[in-house]
């Protein structure tokens, strides 16, 4: 009797939900992300998944080691831009972006971001010779009206993040220029400063804007506790602080703000990092606070006298900015419901680490401190 054999049909593998599968890629996106490119390789459904995941956040870093004209014509030195379709850009939620020469940018085609929400401009100071800055410049003449970056034009971000703010780390007439357009529908501006050159060093520069910012409803600036950026640049912290009652803030930047959005809330973010380090402040934040409110608005008014000619806004308005200038710890910011979504999570546990340390620092010198005081 003939037997026949039929095929074993292939095992039935149940895939997974795709919400568990998320979860998992999810923790590629912060630790790894070559790992996660793999991921997208596997089948359908992982490519689904780990491809929105991968361009969420889309980082432009131009190179800094450009010093010639011949060095920006090599094309190591030029962003490429041909690979990035349309099906990808939609996943972008989040453009980093450095300053940088007008070559290098100058072969990409101009992006469109549909699903974009923060733009976070990053300023690099070691990049030299200002004409050669996506920016407009308010003294003496460039050589070339320089060209809106094509990487930027026709973004419409709903936040726009500004990094290396104020002091020693930043000349803002150095920053690249924005189109009208790019502003038309920012609700929050955040300028990202180092809380370690905060007092020391204050550059009162000129910072590029349009003449209305019309859905502006937030401004924070926030004292960063790790300060990446400090080893790139000049150390302020040992020098003796040129305001050595309380830290410094660049008032002439947020009322230049304010003036074209005079109906916004103004939040300082971790002001207690600048005054860690000081002995003499430590023991009277809140009075420091305080004394900080006071003159932020005393300079904003000030600086309102000389621009009233400009029909910006009306003086009344100082007392909306008294009411709705707040101050919030690093931990009360994070907590905020957005703001994780503005800064990638090592970005934030980095801030959550550097604080717990520094606070713990303190004790520790507290507790030295009182044992000195006893022996004595």
């Amino acid at each position: 009797m003939d037997l026949e054999v039929k095929p074993s049909s292939p095992p039935n593998h149940r895939t997974l939900p795709s919400e568990i599968i998320h979860q998992i890629l999810s923790y590629f996106c912060i630790q790894d992300l070559s790992t996660l490119s793999d991921c997208s390789l596997v089948s359908r459904q992982f490519n689904g998944i780990a491809t929105p995941l991968l361009w969420r956040w889309l980082y432009l870093k131009p190179p800094t080691t450009i010093h010639t004209e011949q060095d920006a014509q090599e094309p190591s030195h030029q962003t490429k831009t041909e690979n990035w379709t349309v099906d990808l850009l939609k996943h972008v939620k989040i453009l980093s972006i450095s300053t940088h020469q007008e070559n290098w940018c100058a072969h990409s085609k101009i992006i469109s971001l549909p699903n974009l929400e923060v733009l976070r401009l990053k300023v690099h100071s070691e990049l030299s010779g200002r004409s050669e800055y996506h920016h407009e410049l308010n003294f003496g003449q460039p050589e070339h009206d320089p060209q809106p970056c094509p990487l930027v034009k026709n973004l419409k971000p709903k936040v726009i993040i500004w990094e290396r703010t104020g002091y020693s780390s930043l000349c803002l007439d150095e920053a690249p220029s924005l189109p009208t357009s790019v502003w038309s529908h920012v609700e929050t501006l955040i300028f990202l400063a180092s809380s370690i050159d905060a007092g020391t060093r204050h550059t009162r520069c000129n910072f590029s804007l349009p003449k209305e910012i019309p859905k502006l409803k937030k401004i924070y600036w926030i004292y960063d506790p790790v300060s990446t950026y400090r080893d790139e640049e000049v150390h302020w912290s040992d020098q003796e602080p040129f305001w050595s009652s309380i830290p410094k803030l660049d008032t002439w930047v947020l009322l230049n703000v304010i003036l074209r959005s005079p109906r916004c809330d103004i939040d300082i973010v971790n002001l207690r990092s600048t005054v860690l380090r000081r002995r003499h402040l430590r023991d009277s934040f809140t009075e420091t606070q305080k004394l900080m409110k006071i003159q932020i608005l005393n300079e904003m008014g000030y600086e309102l006298e000389g621009a009233m000619d400009q029909d910006f806004i009306i003086p009344k308005d100082m007392k909306y900015c008294s009411e709705h200038l707040s101050f919030l710890s690093m931990a009360e910011f994070i907590a905020e419901k957005d703001a994780r979504g503005w800064f990638e999570p090592f970005e934030v546990r980095a801030w959550q680490d550097a604080m717990y340390e520094a606070e713990s620092g303190t004790e520790e010198e507290r507790e030295k401190m009182h044992d000195q005081s006893l022996k004595e």
